[in-house]
């Protein structure tokens, strides 16, 4: 959500990149969903960023680049919940300790 402007056509296919700067926003704010503020594009516009729409965040300096693979929630949930079943499955037969007391002999008396 881009304030009243939204995002242009071709914006919404390749993607947009905005600029923090000293000037350019204001009330940054974020929870565990998205990053809110209000960016000045002529005139001071609310902008919520949800992450699953970060591809990469860099500052100007060059000191650090990170780029983002996001899932949808239920795609993670899914891929987490079968990883712990296949290590739960793992570790089930790691300790199977498995005995044939058909070839067991009796003790004679």
């Amino acid at each position: 959500l881009i304030g009243t402007r939204g995002l242009l056509d071709h914006e919404k296919k390749e993607g947009i990149i905005l600029v923090f700067g000293p000037y350019s926003y204001r009330n940054l704010d974020w929870d565990e969903h998205a990053i809110y503020c209000e960016m000045n594009f002529g005139k001071w516009e609310s902008v919520v960023i949800p992450y699953e729409c970060i591809f990469r965040m860099f500052d100007k300096a060059g000191n650090f680049i990170m780029q983002f693979l996001t899932m949808e929630l239920e795609s993670y949930e899914k891929k987490l919940q079968e990883e712990i079943s296949k290590e739960k499955n793992e570790k089930q037969d790691d300790n199977i300790i498995e005995v044939d007391f058909n070839k067991r002999k009796k003790k004679e008396k």
